[in-house]
């Protein structure tokens, strides 16, 4: 059943409201920081402390979740794809009426943006990462838990900060994310007990 015109109208106007305000906290300082957040480079500081303990965890198996991480990418990113193709909901960059209200520093701007593909894949892989448990319980796990979390959280809300996602399109893209590490998770689990070599 759809939901009432009226309702979605409603939450997309308080969608607006919140992005104008987030996104307009900005100075070059933090312009550099969340240009940063939103690139490439960002997912260094996901990538290299995990692959140090996947490999320290199981050596050479670590390639096996490797190939998981990849099935982790694919599901969040082109599910995100799919949606966006499918919802069609432009971006703020891409609304004519809020031009003259946004700051927009991002690289680019394609047309689409629910729901957001960074959040997706930033949450997507943490959560797999924290179901897989190579961090050892401890002082280790006390540590690496949250700032994984806050470095998906950061990710994600660089996607507002540059003017290219409202908030809106961020919390579906972390949810979306939290249940494809979650499904990748489960597949990957029941496969390794099914085959004892992988583990």
């Amino acid at each position: 059943m759809a939901l009432p015109v009226e309702f979605i109208e409603t939450l997309n106007t308080w969608d607006r409201s919140l992005f104008l305000w987030m996104n307009s906290f900005h100075t070059p300082a933090s312009d550099a920081f969340w240009l940063f957040m939103t690139g490439k480079w960002a997912w260094v500081l996901l990538f290299a402390p995990v692959l140090y303990y996947v490999f320290k965890a199981y050596k050479l198996k670590g390639f096996y979740t490797v190939i998981a991480v990849l099935f982790v990418f694919l599901i969040a990113d082109q599910g995100s794809n799919l949606a966006k193709m499918y919802v069609e909901r432009p971006r703020p960059c891409r609304e004519t009426d809020l031009a003259a209200l946004m700051h927009y520093i991002a690289p680019g701007c394609s047309a689409y943006g629910f729901w957001s593909g960074h959040s997706a894949n930033a949450f997507a892989q943490i959560t797999f990462f924290m179901l897989l448990g190579v961090v050892p319980a401890g002082n280790a796990r006390k540590i690496m838990y949250p700032y994984w979390v806050l470095w998906a959280a950061l990710v994600a809300i660089s996607r507002v900060m540059v003017g290219v996602h409202y908030p809106g399109d961020i919390l579906v893209g972390m949810l979306y994310g939290v249940f494809s590490g979650a499904l990748v998770y489960a597949v990957f689990h029941r496969v390794r007990k099914r085959f004892k070599a992988l583990s």
